[in-house]
C-alpha cells in the first residue's frame, strides 16, 4: 500500500525540503525583524539646548529624549562635524552635557543614534556676534583655560588657570554648582571665606578649595570686570555627602534701641548687630533693608552702625536691620565612619581644634572627660558621635535658657543643662578630642510663627565637609517645629531640619577700636560673638534693649 506524501514524510524523507524550510525560517525571522525595528526603533529627539551661545570651552546642555543611556556609538553633529569621544561629560536617555571642542562654528546641532538622526537645534558662535565699539573697549572679561584636576571632593584644592582673574582677589568669587533637591543650572555656590576655601589669587591662577555643598555641575569666576565662562567639574562622594531639601525662605529682623544717652562731648556709640551667617545649608543671606544704613554692612558677621551723639543728652536712637535667608533641610551620609582623620581638617581647620573664648577645650576636666567618652577611638566621626551620645543621655534637659551668666561647668557638676549648655559641652568635648567643631547660635522657627533663641554645633569630615549636630533637639527639646523627625535622636546627629536659622557659626571675636572705650557683651545670645556695643569714653550713660529677632517664615 501506497504510504500518503504528508509533511511529516517529505521532511523525513527529502534533506532539500528539509533545508529549504529552515530557509524560510529564517527568511521569516528576518523580515520580522526588521519590520519590528523599523516600526518600533525611536529617533531621538530635541527639546532645548541651554546656552544657545557659547564659544570654546564652554559646557552645553541638550534635553530631550531617546538618546540612549550609554553614549557608545551614537555621537553629536555640530555644524556638519561629529565631536569626539572626549567631549561628552554628561550622556542620559534625556540629557547629554558637552564641552564646545575649539574652532567651534555656527551651524545645527542633532544627536544621531543607531535609530537616526534628531531633529536639528540650533548653536551661535559667541565671536561671531556683532559687537559695538563701545563694548570692545571694555576691560577683557575673565577666561578659565583649564582646571589642574577635573574632579575631586568636598575640601580639596584645585588650580584654575586662565587670564584676566584680577591681580588681588577683592570682592572676585569662585562659583560652584549648588547641591539642591532639584538639579538646576542656575543654582551656584560660592567658595567661602568663613572656611578659608581661597588659598591664592592671581592674575593667571586661582587656587581655591572645593565648597562645602558644592555639586558636579560648571564652575565659573566672577570677577571686577565680569564672569567667566562656565567649565565642568566632578565633585565626587566617595565618602559619603550630604542632601538638601525642604527649602523654606524666611525674613528675619534684628533690632535694638538706645534711650538716656549722655556724652561730656561729642562721641559715638558703635553697635555690632548680628548677619545671618551663610553656609551649605543656609544660602542666598540678602540684605534687605536698614532702618539706619551702617557704616560698615560686614564687619566679621556683623553690620556695624554708628550712633552719633552732642554733648548733652539725646533722644532714643533705634536700629533694625532685615534679611531674607534660604535655609535647607541637610542630612548626611558617611560610608566610611572608621576614616581618620585627613589633611584638610589637619591643616585649614586647625583653629576649630583650640580653645577660645566661648569653648574652654583645653580645660583640663574636659580633657579629663572627653578621655573616658572616646578612649581609643581614632575615628572623628565616631568620636563625635561617642560625645553626642554621652550629652544627650547624661543630663537633665532644661526646655528654659538658664541665666546668661551661667557657666557650662556648673551643668557638669549638677547635670542639668540648657541647649547653649549642651551645645557649648559638645563643642569642647570634640575640641579637646581632636574634632574641628564649631558653636552655631540662631533661632528656631515655630509653626506658629514665634521663634526662640537657640544653639547647636557642627563638626568637619573630610570629603564631606561641615555635619550638623544638635545635642538639645536630639534629647527631647519642648518646641514645636513644622516637621519634626520620627526619631530626633538619631536625626539630630547629621542632620538638620529647615527650622534652624543661623546667625553666628563659631565664636565671633571682635576686636573694639578704643582700649579706653566700654565694651558690651551679651553672653548666650542668639550670636556668640564678643562685642556688642561699643561706647567711646566721652560718653557719660545710656540704656539699650535688644529685642528677639523677629521671623516671617514662606515668604
Amino acid at each position: 500500500m501506497k504510504q500518503p506524501v504528508t509533511f511529516s514524510y517529505l521532511l523525513r524523507k527529502y534533506p532539500l525540503f528539509r533545508a529549504a524550510i529552515l530557509l524560510s525560517l529564517i527568511l521569516i525571522a528576518v523580515i520580522v525583524l526588521v519590520i519590528s525595528t523599523t516600526y518600533f526603533k525611536k529617533t531621538p529627539s530635541i527639546t532645548l539646548m541651554t546656552p544657545h551661545t557659547g564659544e570654546s570651552g564652554d559646557v552645553l546642555t541638550i534635553h530631550g529624549s531617546d538618546f540612549g543611556n550609554i553614549q557608545a556609538d551614537s555621537y553629536i553633529e555640530l555644524s556638519g562635524e561629529r565631536l569626539l569621544a572626549s567631549s561628552y561629560l554628561k550622556w542620559t536617555d534625556d540629557e547629554i552635557q558637552f564641552t564646545l571642542p575649539f574652532h567651534s562654528t555656527d551651524g545645527l546641532v542633532y544627536v544621531i543614534t543607531s535609530s537616526g538622526r534628531s531633529n536639528p537645534t540650533v548653536f551661535t558662535d559667541k565671536t561671531t556676534l556683532p559687537v559695538s565699539a563701545e563694548e570692545a573697549r571694555k576691560a577683557v572679561l575673565p577666561e578659565i583655560s583649564s582646571l589642574s584636576v577635573k574632579k575631586a571632593p568636598v575640601g580639596a584644592e584645585i588650580v584654575i588657570n586662565g587670564n584676566n582673574f584680577g591681580p588681588i582677589k577683592n570682592e572676585s568669587q569662585v562659583w560652584f554648582s549648588a547641591k539642591t533637591d532639584t538639579y538646576a543650572q542656575d543654582d551656584f555656590i560660592s567658595c567661602s571665606e568663613f572656611d578659608s576655601d581661597y588659598i591664592f589669587w592671581s592674575d593667571h591662577e586661582v587656587k581655591v578649595r572645593v565648597p562645602d555643598g558644592a555639586a558636579s555641575g560648571t564652575l565659573f569666576i566672577s570677577a571686577e570686570n565680569g564672569e567667566s565662562n562656565k567649565v565642568f567639574f566632578d565633585v565626587t562622594e566617595t565618602s559619603g555627602g550630604k542632601t538638601y531639601s525642604d527649602s523654606k525662605t524666611y525674613r528675619i529682623q534684628i533690632a535694638m534701641s538706645a534711650t538716656g544717652i549722655t556724652a561730656n562731648s561729642s562721641a559715638s556709640i558703635y553697635i555690632f548687630m548680628p548677619k545671618p551667617a551663610q553656609s551649605a545649608w543656609q544660602r542666598d543671606v540678602k540684605s534687605i533693608s536698614f532702618l539706619h544704613k551702617p557704616v560698615l554692612e560686614d564687619y566679621t558677621g556683623t553690620a556695624v552702625h554708628q550712633i552719633s551723639v552732642t554733648s548733652g543728652l539725646t533722644e532714643t536712637a533705634s536700629l533694625a536691620d532685615s534679611y531674607e535667608i534660604t535655609v535647607w533641610k541637610t542630612e548626611t551620609t558617611n560610608k566610611n565612619q572608621a576614616a581618620k582623620a585627613g589633611a584638610v581638617s589637619a591643616a585649614y581647620c586647625k583653629n576649630w581644634t583650640l580653645s577660645d573664648e566661648a569653648v574652654p577645650s583645653d580645660d583640663q576636666r574636659i580633657k579629663d572627660l572627653v578621655a573616658t567618652i572616646v578612649k581609643k577611638e581614632t575615628s572623628p566621626w565616631k568620636k563625635a558621635s561617642l560625645i553626642y551620645s554621652w550629652v544627650t543621655s547624661n543630663f537633665q534637659l532644661l526646655h528654659d535658657p538658664r541665666p546668661v551668666y551661667s557657666e557650662i561647668f556648673d551643668s557638669l557638676e549638677t547635670g542639668y543643662a540648657d541647649a547653649y549648655d549642651e551645645a557649648i559641652i559638645f563643642t569642647s568635648l570634640a575640641r579637646a578630642a581632636g574634632v574641628p567643631t564649631l558653636p552655631v547660635a540662631g533661632v528656631l522657627a515655630g509653626v506658629d510663627g514665634s521663634c526662640r533663641n537657640h544653639w547647636w554645633a557642627e563638626f568637619y569630615i573630610d570629603d564631606i565637609g561641615w555635619v550638623p549636630v544638635d545635642p538639645a533637639m536630639g534629647a527631647g527639646l519642648d518646641f514645636e517645629i513644622e516637621t519634626p523627625p520620627e526619631n530626633p535622636a538619631s536625626f539630630y546627629f547629621g542632620s538638620l531640619d529647615s527650622s534652624h536659622i543661623t546667625i553666628s557659626r563659631g565664636s565671633n571675636s571682635i576686636k573694639f577700636s578704643n582700649i579706653t572705650a566700654r565694651n558690651v557683651s551679651r553672653p548666650r545670645s542668639y550670636a556668640i560673638q564678643s562685642v556688642w556695643e561699643e561706647a567711646s569714653s566721652e560718653i557719660k550713660t545710656y540704656t539699650t534693649k535688644w529685642e528677639s529677632v523677629k521671623i516671617t517664615p514662606e515668604i
